[in-house]
């Protein structure tokens, strides 16, 4: 552990510090470590760091392990006294580092052929909450590259769907019930696009 301390990514806009302060006593002799995650607030339509009055908004959350999801809150102040002003700093830099790394791969993700495909439905539908479509679904073709997926575009955003599981399933369900809000469903099988209604949802939902 290289100065005593590590960074781990836990995402784009988060990085958990593991500072190692001591070896046990005790057998096994396994390090004794402090734990705290610093992250910020990232506005997904323009990929910076939201700020208040001009003040960047960054989080910094004590752990008591990595997996530890406890909200323990600390105060920038708080944090440079646990760990140290150079650790905190350090730590700032890395997230700064990987939001750069992500307008990159965003700008890489936004060449997907399918992408392009569904963004003027997209351009022409979608009224709120944008950053469904232009982010999280871009980042999801890009990465995750799915063969077959269900797309409900919407007034207010979009659901893709790429499998199943519990959350998707009930989803799905609600996705039907009746509502005044204009939706239109698609369905991209491996090759090629079409448009369904709401009412062929479950038909859909079996094919993925």
């Amino acid at each position: 552990m290289k100065n005593n301390f590590e960074l781990k990514n836990r995402g784009e806009s988060s990085v958990m510090i593991v500072k190692q302060l001591r070896i046990s006593d005790y057998y096994p002799y396994n390090p004794i470590n402090e734990y705290l995650e610093v992250s910020c607030e990232l506005d997904h339509d323009t990929l910076k760091i939201k700020s208040f009055h001009d003040i960047e908004d960054w989080n910094y959350r004590l752990a008591t392990s990595e997996s530890d999801t406890l909200a323990n809150w600390q105060s920038r102040d708080n944090a440079i006294n646990i760990m140290g002003e150079n650790i905190i700093l350090t730590a700032e830099k890395q997230v700064r580092k990987n939001i750069v790394a992500l307008r990159k791969t965003m700008k890489e993700a936004k060449l997907n052929p399918i992408w392009l495909t569904l963004k003027p439905i997209a351009d022409t539908i979608i009224k709120h909450y944008q950053a469904d479509f232009y982010y999280h679904d871009c980042k999801t073709f890009y990465e995750s590259k799915p063969e077959k997926f269900i797309w409900i575009v919407r007034e207010c955003g979009t659901w893709l769907i790429t499998n199943k599981n519990d959350f998707n399933n009930g989803l799905v369900e609600y996705q039907q019930k009746p509502t005044s809000e204009y939706k239109e469903v698609y369905f991209y099988n491996g090759g090629k696009l079409n448009q369904f209604g709401i009412e062929d949802l479950n038909l859909l939902y079996a094919r993925l």
